[in-house]
């Protein structure tokens, strides 16, 4: 999908809590004419260590630009689940539907079923709230394996025109989504490096 035209839009989705946030669209948000962002990012390892100043601007970061989405046009968001970047950003945007009342939707593409075999308790915990508060779901597959991963990671991609991600390190699942990504033509938010000292 191309960016739309200028001039602002108002939002597909009218509702009074939306009109009372925002009568148009913010042209000047990098994010104005796309409606559909999805995230990448990478797992818990590649992430800044939980309770640190790192994290906590990631995660304010992170809060940010699903803001800067929402001002911009976008609705629809998408994340794939994993532990890490994905379940970061899929309770920031929980989060903000719930306290601003944005008519915001959660999807998520799921590798599998089994996706979350093998995680801690508290981690297998925040999945299933996300599970349950989510528009909706599905599975690429009813095996948890690469060819699975693959599948999400191209879902994600193929069905948005925007992607916000946190890339670290030029390699793995989240470096080929980025690269899958900018070979579509989507507008890529690139989180790492606006939070690089």
């Amino acid at each position: 999908m191309r960016r739309a035209s200028a001039g602002a839009r108002i939002c597909p989705m009218i509702s009074p809590q939306w009109l009372c946030f925002m009568k148009f669209f913010d042209e000047s948000s990098p994010f104005y004419g796309y409606s559909a962002c999805c995230f990448t990012g990478h797992r818990p390892q590649g992430l800044p260590q939980n309770d640190t100043a790192a994290m906590k601007l990631l995660r304010l970061g992170l809060m940010e630009a699903v803001q800067l989405a929402a001002a911009g046009g976008v609705t629809r968001f998408s994340a794939g689940g994993a532990r890490g970047f994905d379940m970061l950003a899929a309770e920031a945007v929980l989060l903000l539907r719930q306290r601003e009342s944005l008519p915001l939707s959660l999807f998520l593409e799921l590798p599998s079923p089994r996706q979350p075999e093998g995680w801690p308790a508290s981690e297998r915990q925040r999945y299933e709230h996300i599970l349950a508060e989510a528009d909706g779901y599905r599975y690429a597959s009813f095996r948890n394996d690469a060819t699975a991963m693959l599948a999400r990671n191209r879902r994600l991609v193929e069905r948005s025109d925007c992607c916000i991600v946190y890339l670290a390190r030029p390699s793995g699942g989240t470096f080929y989504t980025v690269n899958y990504a900018l070979s579509r033509g989507l507008f890529v938010y690139q989180l790492a490096e606006r939070l690089r000292p």
